[in-house]
């Protein structure tokens, strides 16, 4: 493994070992549970869903082998790369689920965007986003200052471009919703369904996604001398806490 250039740590703190294996646990707990889940019900649309749980776990488990060992760049390249783009993997199931659910209830006039075009615009976004992220971190993780410089603006363009879609999504859903209620289907008015216990987890997992992007857009802007990066707190609150929450 490489070592960062002399004087040079990847962090601006040594990160907690306790907490990186708290979460190893819940995240790997999570994913198997998740995983099992999705292949008793052939549920293909959660693959996205569990690879980014797979990724959650082998992120902490990079930051629990950064624990004194600050200057370690393979660890280091793993946490960040892996934690920086795994909510874009559940944003694309939660793209995914909108339009099943709008399927489920035969409401495809309901909708402002056509359901046909509708996951498939919203997963190109999030891919584009996934890519941005993965590029800039990786060019961050060269450790030398004009690619850490590049690499985190290509992130925070990244960033942006999901804060915004998830913005337009969470639009286009509320439309929806609002449509539904107003004129409703034979299936929506079928209790069985519970179709608007799933909205509400949807936009509950939206809302958490979009404050996570948010901050991290924010400690991105900072920069690497910035207080919330400084801060290893601030990457609990608003990072791992809502994505095992979700």
């Amino acid at each position: 493994m490489g070592v960062a250039p002399e004087g040079y740590e990847f962090y601006r703190y040594n990160p907690n070992i306790g907490g990186a294996v708290v979460f190893i646990i819940a995240f790997g707990a999570a994913t198997a549970y998740h995983g099992w889940r999705a292949w008793s019900y052939r549920a293909k649309f959660f693959i996205a869903f569990v690879l980014g749980g797979l990724l959650e776990t082998i992120g902490y488990i990079g930051r629990a082998a950064s624990h004194n060992n600050v200057t370690e760049i393979g660890p280091y390249v793993v946490q960040n790369m892996f934690l920086l783009v795994a909510p874009a993997l559940f944003a694309a199931t939660i793209y995914m689920v909108l339009g099943r659910i709008i399927r489920l209830l035969h409401a495809e006039h309901h909708s402002v965007i056509k359901v046909t075009r509708l996951t498939k615009y919203f997963v190109m976004g999030d891919i584009c986003c996934f890519w941005a992220q993965g590029q800039g971190g990786g060019l961050q993780a060269v450790g030398k200052p004009l690619f850490t410089t590049i690499g985190r603006w290509v992130v925070v363009g990244g960033l942006v471009l999901q804060v915004l879609l998830f913005g337009l999504f969470i639009v286009v859903a509320w439309k929806f919703h609002t449509r539904i209620n107003r004129r409703p289907t034979i299936e929506s008015s079928s209790p069985a369904l519970m179709w608007r216990k799933h909205m509400r987890a949807l936009y509950i997992t939206s809302g958490l996604i979009l404050v996570r992007n948010v901050v991290r857009m924010i400690e991105y802007l900072q920069g690497f001398d910035g207080w919330i990066i400084s801060h290893e707190a601030m990457l609990s609150i608003f990072d791992s806490v809502p994505m095992i929450l979700w």
